[in-house]
């Protein structure tokens, strides 16, 4: 299911192999089971409506360790941070393929800040700092 078009702008200090083949962003019926699995389906009704504007108008985009895996981070003061990760179709990949949404995560501040240690930030909204939260 199609969920968002991203801003490819946004990705161009990613550590991508090759830009990306398009800008749609989607979501399996296979990973959504996988969401609903591990996150819950009180989880999945709360985010899904937000999962459009995660990606479209994110707070933070990190590099993933995995290759062509970006990290869409928003804050949500009072609730959580969540995160969508998405793997990037580039050439090479099969050329039906979408971006793709490959699990979406909540985390508490404290635990984002820990989660975000190691993973390299590629794209900020002005004025964000990352470590900066309400906890």
């Amino acid at each position: 299911m199609h969920i968002a078009f991203i801003d490819i702008k946004k990705l161009s200090n990613a550590g991508l192999t090759a830009e990306p083949n398009t800008n749609e962003v989607v979501l399996t019926s296979e990973r959504r089971q996988h969401i609903l699995e591990h996150r819950g389906i009180e989880f999945y009704n709360e985010f899904i409506d937000c999962f459009a504007d995660i990606l479209t108008d994110p707070d933070f985009i990190y590099d993933d360790k995995r290759e062509n895996t970006v990290l869409y981070v928003k804050r949500y003061y009072g609730l959580k941070n969540v995160n969508i990760v998405v793997k990037i179709a580039v050439p090479g990949d099969n050329p039906a393929y979408k971006n793709s949404i490959i699990t979406v995560i909540g985390e508490r501040n404290k635990t984002f800040r820990r989660s975000i240690r190691n993973r390299r930030l590629v794209y900020s909204k002005t004025g964000l700092n990352p470590l900066d939260t309400d906890e």
